[in-house]
Formats: C-alpha cells, structure tokens, sequence
C-alpha cells in the first residue's frame, strides 16, 4: 500500500479511532503525529486493526455474571429510578469489593496477589438520575456504618467509667507505693481506648484518610458525588503531586507513609476503593497536563448511553433490597484468607493476560490505551475476586478457590471496560476541538431520533459554546468534513431557506 494510500485509509476511519491515533481533526494544526507517522505504523492486518478501536455498537454492563438475587435487585432498581442498569451494577462492584477488603487476595500465581482494589467512575450528564442509583446500592454501607457508630459510642461510655475507676486505682497505687518506699508491682494497667470504625467517607483529605487507614486496615470506600472535586482537591494544604502520588499508591496496594506534625504514620497494604460520578464535559479534569502519571488509567469507566426517564409504577421490593444487604453483610463477615485460581481457572486466565499482551503489543495499538490495557490485567485478577466471592456467599460455589465460571465471567466484564475505556478516551486523550465535535454528535443523537438539528436550535443549546451562526455553521462543515454527516439547505412551506445538518 502506498503512503497516500494509506494516509487517506487512516483519514476514511471513524473519527474516534483517528483521535486515539493523534491525529488532529483540524489539518490546519501539524505539531502533533503526522500523517505519514501514523501510517508507519499501521499495520497490513486491517481487519485486526479495527477491532482495536471499534467503538461502534453499545456495550451493556453483562450482569449476568451475577447471582440471580443480585440480578433481580439490578434490575428492580434500574426499572424503578429509570436509570441505566450499569449505574447501580458498578456501585454494587465498589461495595462488594470493600465489604471483602484486604483481607482477602486472590493469588495469580506464586508471588503476584490481588485484593479488590478499585476506582470506578460513572460518566453521566446531569439528571441521569446517577446519584439515586448510586444511593441505593450504598444504603448498606451507610447502615453498617451507623451501627459501628453506635457500637462505638457504647464502647466509649464504657470506656471513660473504667478511666475514672483507673484513677481511682492509681491514686490508691501511689499512697501505697509511698509506705512500700516503690516496693509494689506494676501499676494498673490503663484501660484501652475504644477506636472508631468506619467503612464509607466523603472525605478526601489526606489527613483525614491517613485516619482512617490507620483505624481500618480492612478497608474503606471513598465516595464523592462528582469525581472532579476529588481530584481538584488535591495537593491544596501539600506539596504538588503528593497526594496524586498517594492515590497511585493505595491503588497498588503499596505501603505509605505519612508525615503529620509531631507524628508519623506507616500504612500497611491500604485500601481505599473510590465511587463516583464525571460528567462527560469535565472528564478533562481528571488529567494532569504537566505530566502523564497514569492515574485515568487506574479508573474503571463506565460511560452508558443517555436514555430517556418516563413515569411507570415500578417500586422496589423490601424483599430484594434486604437480600441484597445480607449478601453485602456476609461478605463484611468473611474471615482473612487467601485463595487461588482452579487449574481450568488458571488456564482461562493465562490464555486471556498472553491475548491482552498481543493487543498492547501489536503495532497498530493505540498509545493512549495501552496505559489502562495494562492496568486490566490486575483489574481482571480483582474483579475475578469479587465476583467469585459473590457467587460464594450466595451459595452458587462450594469452593473458595475461584473457578473457571467466575474467571470467564470476569473477562466479559473486562471486555465492557475496554469499549468504555475507548469511549471515554476517545474524549478525554484529544484535543478541544475534537471533544467539541465528539460533544455536538452526541447531542444530535440525543436530541433527535431523525440524527438531525436545525442550525439555529444547535447554535441556542449552547452545547459546545458556539455562539453566532457563522461558528455553528464551520463546526458543522467539520463535521463533514470528517465524514460524520452533511450540511443542507432546506426551503419550508414559506420558501424560507434554513441550515440543517444530519447525521450519516
């Protein structure tokens, strides 16, 4: 194939797949990749290639990989609030993988153990009705904090009579150690303070979480409605890219160590699970421009499509909602232990990590994607563990040790993530334009089931901050420019001639 040949095969893929490429949309910008770079690097396996980047087609959260009552609860939900069942399933991944915690791993091999360490995401625009999912799934972790509360507070009441009985013991202790001339035994021993447990916070300050390691070492699970606070809150009392560096950190698992005045606190195997929701326009947020850290691609995204909320009667049973709680509670109840991968087990999972190498290592592989490629082979091991550990509690495995079932299972999962990863990347690694362009499709597609909008009702929305119809009308040429629909002049009833641009 030609060098032309191939520059304008490259120029003819979808915009998404020319965008992980580093190919800028506009011609008129040549700083970034160039065209004849990109296509040295293309690869003759054309067909391969494309299934890389293919994005097309909806990927659905497949929970079918769970216990009927998890399913049911899934789907009681998501009928009920009118939500996207991905929303009430990825929280129900952060919960399960909290309840288990660090006190359990799943060991790949000799040498390489995972516990479910994990950063989920939910993509949504406002009024997804996101936050009330995520609430349900939550509502047991809240429950089982109030009742450490209480606990603790019972404990505390204890604890300050036995205070006031020590000093008593005390002052008795030294009057006779002053007619004994020192001669006694050892003191009274100091009654032990009662520590707060906690398994759910919405606080991200270091400080604060260093805490809450500290007080529990089984794990904790960070929730923040928008996930951009998260992370513009960061480093704001430290140094620039200390607490970055931390989140990196606990997602691996690694000790820490924190330095606080007058004292210094060691972390052994954190782990702090994160929860939340972006909204597609902010996900840039999630980057730090001055360096490539690798933290998105330690974040699970989920990004479904938008879909309308209308008005049924479906309710959501007392039944299912209290299965779902004790499923969480038996994971909480578990004790520490390790477990391995069956020989069928194992044999799935080396077949799938040698696949996942020749993905990331073929030449045509996207750059951008091959951070979080890598990151999934240890998702892949984690998510196998809360899955299998679900199937368990529920009395569908007899066995600890994860089997071939709940391995497979794992990988349709992981086959989700990598469609919305693109999806997401295909915003969050371009430049402005591109998200400007990628944001105008989107909303054309939701606001029209014909894939088509008037020039003047697109320039109103303000969607992608046009704001005279001149801007609107280059974006659309863009547009088709790149092949994503065409730009026409329709006359109505009155002979008024009026811009539209339609979808292909």
């Amino acid at each position: 194939m030609a060098e032309d040949d191939k520059v304008t095969f490259l120029k003819s893929r979808p915009l998404k797949e020319r965008n992980l490429l580093g190919i800028e949309p506009n011609e008129e910008k040549k700083e970034t990749t160039s065209f004849a770079e990109v296509a040295q690097q293309y690869s003759s396996n054309q067909e391969d290639y494309s299934t890389f980047l293919s994005v097309n087609g909806e990927i659905e959260f497949p929970i079918e990989i769970f216990p009927k009552v998890i399913i049911d609860f899934i789907e009681e939900v998501a009928l009920s609030i009118q939500c996207p069942k991905d929303f009430i399933a990825m929280a129900l991944l952060v919960c399960a993988g909290t309840a288990i915690g660090a006190s359990k791993e799943l060991e790949v091999k000799e040498g390489w153990r995972e516990s479910p360490r994990i950063y989920c995401a939910i993509v949504a625009e406002p009024g997804s009705k996101k936050t009330p999912a995520l609430n349900k799934a939550l509502s047991v972790m809240y429950e089982i904090q109030e009742e450490m509360l209480n606990k603790y507070n019972e404990e505390m009441e204890v604890y300050k009579n036995e205070e006031m009985l020590h000093e008593v013991e005390i002052e008795s202790w030294r009057k006779q150690a002053k007619k004994t001339e020192g001669k006694l035994a050892i003191p009274p021993q100091q009654p032990k303070q009662p520590v707060a447990k906690q398994v759910i916070t919405s606080d991200a300050t270091w400080e604060a979480l260093t805490d809450l390691m500290e007080n529990n070492p089984k794990g904790i699970l960070f929730h923040k409605d928008e996930l951009s606070g998260w992370v513009k809150g960061m480093d704001q009392y430290r140094a620039k890219g200390a607490d970055r560096q931390n989140w990196l950190s606990v997602w691996s698992g690694e000790n820490i160590t924190v330095n606080r005045k007058g004292k210094r606190t060691n972390i052994t195997c954190p782990l702090v699970n994160v929860l939340g929701g972006i909204q597609p326009d902010v996900l840039e947020d999630l980057i730090d421009h001055g360096r490539e850290d690798g933290f998105v691609d330690r974040i699970l995204f989920s990004y479904p499509s938008h879909s309308p909320s209308y008005w049924n009667e479906a309710g959501i049973s007392d039944l299912i909602i209290s299965q779902y709680k004790k499923i969480i509670r038996s994971l909480f109840d578990e004790q520490p232990k390790v477990v391995k991968l069956e020989l069928e087990a194992k044999n799935i999972f080396k077949n799938w990590y040698n696949n996942m190498q020749s993905e990331i290592n073929h030449p045509a592989f996207p750059v951008p994607l091959k951070g979080a490629w890598s990151k999934f082979i240890s998702y892949c091991a984690r998510l196998t563990l809360v899955v299998h550990s679900l199937r368990y509690v529920c009395n569908e495995v007899n066995n600890d040790d994860v089997d071939a079932t709940s391995t497979q299972s794992t990988i349709k999962l992981m086959n989700y993530f990598k469609a919305h990863t693109r999806k997401v990347y295909s915003i969050l690694k371009t430049d402005e334009n591109t998200r400007k362009i990628y944001r105008a499709v989107n909303y054309i597609k939701e606001k029209s089931s014909k894939g088509e909008i008037k020039l003047r009702d697109f320039q109103k929305s303000n969607v992608c901050g046009v704001k005279t119809s001149n801007e609107t009308l280059r974006l659309f040429r863009q547009m088709e420019h790149y092949g994503l629909g065409i730009v026409e002049d329709r006359k109505n009833m009155s002979g008024r001639t009026s811009t539209y641009f339609k979808l292909n």
